[in-house]
């Protein structure tokens, strides 16, 4: 069931509970781990660095109620570096990908399996992460934002040539 923009009504706890399940499913199905003997630092570290495909996974559930967007975004450096572009992000090795939910508020719903901020209080990198606004680290150089569509591969989310099937499909916002 999709719903439209405007009437969203964002349960953030429904969301986080989506969430949960996309990581899960990372977990036991691509990494075959049970996660119920698994200690959770371990499990955060196997999902780090893979933001990527995380994004994937969470924007698949949550298509089922929701529009999800994928950020291709990047993350401040220690030195508080906020790239300008998308391919200074990439130069600088800052990319990151996330999901956002919009609806009426003007700050939107961040979503990670497995988050890389270091800026969310009680969050350490690999947690997973719904929040409303995005964290500080965070930031949208070039506005690149794609409507999540199925059809999208983690290899479209990976380089230069991916990035433009994308654009050449009509899957980038704004």
């Amino acid at each position: 069931m999709q719903t439209t923009p405007e009437t969203q009504l964002h349960d953030e706890y429904a969301i986080y509970q989506t969430i949960l399940h996309a990581r899960n499913r990372r977990l036991t199905h691509d990494y075959e781990i049970n996660t119920e003997d698994t200690p959770e630092n371990f499990q955060r570290d196997m999902l780090l660095g893979y933001c990527h495909e995380n994004s994937l996974a969470a924007a698949e559930h949550l298509a089922e109620h929701y529009d999800p967007i994928i950020v291709w975004g990047a993350l401040t450096d220690k030195d508080d570096f906020h790239p300008d572009t998308r391919l200074e992000a990439e130069q600088n090795g800052l990319v990151h990908f996330w999901i956002e939910l919009e609806d009426d508020e003007p700050e939107p719903i961040v979503a990670e399996i497995a988050t890389e901020t270091t800026t969310v209080t009680g969050t350490l990198p690999g947690d997973p992460l719904v929040m409303r606004g995005r964290p500080n680290d965070y930031t949208v150089p070039d506005n690149c934002r794609f409507q999540y569509d199925p059809a999208i591969h983690s290899k479209d989310l990976c380089n230069e040539e991916g990035y433009r099937k994308l654009v050449g499909n009509g899957h980038r916002l704004g």
